[in-house]
């Protein structure tokens, strides 16, 4: 049995084609291996292990064994993939979203020219229905991002606004792209908006705000003026004392 599993391995890494990203057949080929390894081979450490070997996350792997795991075991139509080799993309990301339709739609599509050779990852969420052109647009990544693999995600809680440890974080987050070379992120101006929310918070404070001496002030001169007019009314209305309706 070890040796059984020994040989898979040995076979798989003898087969395996480190340049295959833009190779349509490569892709196809280097999947059906992941897949048949995932498949097979126990404990899955030694699949792990094989991840290792080729220099490939976990994340990257899955989206590899998708689409061999679709080429083997397609609705209604064996090796729906490698079949339709000339019209399909030669990207992973763009296969993985086309892979979303069943069969029967792939093929519709295929055969109405709506999937071809040249089509974008763009295209694909449109065609697929999950991504407006609209939405795309907002969430497109800028140049400099697209070809970087994707480590981890930040978020920040909605109704934060400590500007003091916002700012912070910024300066934290600069700090590590300068040690670490290898990473960039895309600052959406969280920081920004939230320092205008406050000062505009500020403002409107600032302007709504009276001193309680003016508030007092205010009222004594009212008073004075209640008092005045009192007593002008009262000497005015003076001739009708007695008078009745």
């Amino acid at each position: 049995m070890a040796r059984d599993q020994s040989k898979k391995i040995y076979d798989a890494k003898d087969k395996w084609i480190k340049e295959y990203q833009h190779s349509f057949d490569l892709i196809i080929s280097n999947s059906l291996i992941l897949e048949n390894l995932r498949r097979t081979i126990k404990p899955l450490k030694q699949y792990y292990n094989f991840l290792s070997w080729i220099d490939m996350s976990r994340r990257a792997a899955t989206r590899l064994t998708m689409i061999g795991k679709r080429e083997i075991m397609g609705d209604d139509s064996f090796h729906i993939l490698s079949r339709n080799s000339k019209y399909l993309p030669d990207s992973i990301g763009t296969l993985e979203i086309l892979l979303r339709l069943k069969d029967k739609k792939l093929e519709q599509h295929i055969k109405n020219k709506k999937i071809k050779k040249t089509m974008t990852r763009k295209d694909a969420h449109i065609l697929v229905g999950g991504l407006s052109e609209d939405k795309e647009a907002k969430t497109k990544l800028k140049d400099r991002l697209v070809g970087m693999s994707k480590f981890a995600d930040l978020r920040i809680l909605s109704d934060y606004q400590d500007e003091k440890k916002l700012m912070a974080l910024l300066k934290d987050l600069k700090s590590l792209k300068d040690k670490y070379k290898f990473i960039d992120y895309e600052d959406k101006g969280y920081v920004d908006r939230v320092k205008r929310k406050l000062r505009l918070k500020e403002k409107l404070a600032k302007m709504n705000k009276v001193s309680k001496k003016e508030i007092n002030r205010q009222e004594e001169i009212i008073g004075r003026g209640n008092k005045s007019l009192k007593g002008k009314k009262l000497k005015e209305l003076g001739s009708f004392k007695g008078f009745k309706i």
